[in-house]
């Protein structure tokens, strides 16, 4: 009877593992964004010292007269993923501006662009009052119902993507040269 048992348990584990998706199981959540930060070649935090407001709810934010933030494609007239405000957070040691960029409502009524273009003017980050090119590339799993961020350029250039404990909202870092 022990033999048996043992064989049973040897040949029903197997089994078990090759049931299983790699997929999560709890739903995936309607908000997906990146936590952008900006850098120069030394490490040094460029959002740090920046003026904040306070956003709707009461969290440090970006105030409007400071910066423009501005879809682009697929088209600017259908900003379904815009914020109404960008936040300023901490994370990982610097100061981060959460950029809630891709879809969430929109997606429901398959509205997937899997490149978003945004045009972006901070002189405090960029020391200049150019427009600058923000890029995020998104890919969609339809089976499960989630997107997730690919790559992400500024002015052309990439920024490194550190997936940590929230792979939904990861951290993107820009270095900046002057």
């Amino acid at each position: 009877m022990r033999h048996f048992s043992v064989f049973l348990l040897a040949t029903l584990f197997p089994l078990i593992f090759m049931g299983c998706k790699s997929e999560e199981d709890s739903y995936p959540p309607i908000h997906y964004g990146y936590n952008l930060a900006f850098v120069d070649e030394n490490g040094n935090d460029l959002i740090e010292g920046m003026q904040t407001g306070l956003g709707r709810n009461g969290k440090p934010a970006l105030r409007e007269k400071d910066y423009s933030y501005k879809l682009v494609e697929p088209d600017s007239k259908d900003d379904f993923t815009g914020p109404d405000c960008i936040y300023v957070e901490s994370r990982d040691g610097l100061f981060t501006l959460a950029i809630f960029d891709a879809l969430w409502d929109g997606y429901k009524y398959d509205k997937k662009p899997e490149v978003l273009r945004r045009t972006f003017v901070c002189p405090y980050i960029f020391g200049d009052g150019e427009e600058h090119s923000i890029i995020s590339h998104w890919k969609y799993n339809d089976g499960y119902g989630s997107v997730e961020l690919i790559r992400v350029t500024i002015d052309g250039v990439d920024a490194r993507i550190e997936l940590g404990a929230d792979k939904y909202h990861p951290l993107v870092v820009v270095v900046l040269t002057k």
